[in-house]
């Protein structure tokens, strides 16, 4: 019996925030014993948060059965969300302003693309 979508979707949007993680870490490393310039964070930033939102929708809809835009974009929000929970958890609070939803819509954009790549890829 196949895995259930919801579970599918939670395990997509954990492998994006491990991937976003990862790649913070590495970043910081080169931040702290390089010389690389703190004047590309912004680009940094927006490139891992759309290749952990695109990983996470392709991998969710990779085993889903149709609307791989769909099912990548959800996924994509639920990364997001896993995001500013923990942003939220960890400062004073979080607000929503145009840099919240300029994130949610690059979440939802890169995570759509990622299902709509995900549910071709297996396809024959």
């Amino acid at each position: 019996m196949g895995e259930n979508l919801v579970i599918r979707m939670f395990k997509g949007a954990l492998i994006g925030n491990i991937l976003t993680l990862f790649m913070f870490s590495i970043f910081a490393m080169l931040l702290t014993y390089t010389s690389v310039n703190d004047s590309n964070i912004d680009s940094v930033v927006y490139t891992v948060i759309i290749a952990s939102a695109f990983l996470s929708g392709f991998y969710t809809a990779r085993k889903a059965h149709g609307k791989g835009w769909f099912t990548g974009g959800l996924t994509a929000l639920i990364y997001a969300l896993i995001i500013m929970s923990l942003i939220y958890l960890s400062s004073k609070g979080i607000a929503f302003d145009k840099n919240t939803l300029k994130f949610l819509l690059v979440c939802l954009l890169s995570g759509s693309i990622g299902g709509i790549i995900g549910i071709n890829f297996n396809r024959k």
